[in-house]
């Protein structure tokens, strides 16, 4: 992998990632796995489709070609790319500030997400604007509601490098090099919101937690998932 010739080959370890859901999603993802049914009845984290990338994930661990970023004293996988200790991570739009406030002379590029077996695909973050129900002046409320998501509010938000647009059709008026590259994983047919129902906390806690125990070697890729499997089921079967 790269990862490993950025290892064996330079003073930087190659990959950096934490036992964390969000950065492990787009490789469930990419080769056809999900961590729940999309009617969000059945845990599917118990499948060859998430065990395999975990897996992955495990065995670049275990041969040195990804670290942790406690591995290489960061706090997480942005630092190690800030203070370059790393060759390679996975993060999101947050990078491009991060790295223009806090290392502005390191020399980094932001590139599509790589494909995984079965296809190429990102997870996407959501966020929300709530009306009180009760609120004296609803017409006001959802009138706000409705401005601030709007394509015209958020064209000018865009432009201020702050955030991406949630419409897709807006993505052409990112300027940022690096933006543009981060933001076309939003927008490719296989990625999907990280959205699992009332429980999604839970669910993707379950995920992260499951994968610390393999980096830790207290359990195997199987016995971690299969435990993990159990616990989002519980928390779909709760949310009934």
């Amino acid at each position: 992998t790269a990862a490993q010739t950025i290892a064996e080959n330079t003073d930087y370890a190659g990959y950096c990632q934490g036992a964390d859901w969000a950065r492990f999603a787009p490789m469930a993802f990419s080769n056809g796995g999900a961590f729940a049914s999309d009617d969000l009845t059945q845990a599917t984290l118990d499948t060859p489709e998430v065990k395999e990338m975990a897996q992955f994930t495990a065995d670049m661990y275990a041969e040195g070609s990804m670290v942790l970023p406690a591995d290489v004293a960061a706090s997480w996988c942005g630092e190690a790319i800030g203070k370059q200790l790393v060759g390679m991570t996975l993060e999101g739009g947050w990078m491009v500030n991060f790295m223009r406030q806090d290392y502005p002379d390191v020399n980094w590029q932001a590139v599509l997400i790589p494909a995984g077996p079965v296809t190429r695909a990102d997870v996407i973050f959501t966020n929300a604007i709530g009306v009180n129900a009760a609120t004296e002046y609803p017409a006001a409320a959802a009138a706000l509601a409705i401005y601030v998501t709007s394509a015209e509010n958020q064209a000018e938000i865009v432009q201020t490098g702050f955030a991406y647009s949630t419409h897709p059709e807006q993505a052409d008026l990112i300027q940022n090099e690096q933006d543009q590259a981060i933001a076309q994983g939003g927008l490719l047919e296989d990625s999907r919101v990280a959205y699992w129902g009332p429980n999604t906390g839970r669910i993707n806690d379950s995920v992260s937690q499951a994968l610390s125990r393999v980096y830790l070697g207290d359990q195997t890729v199987d016995e971690a998932f299969a435990q993990a499997n159990e616990e989002v089921q519980m928390a779909l079967d709760s949310a009934q």
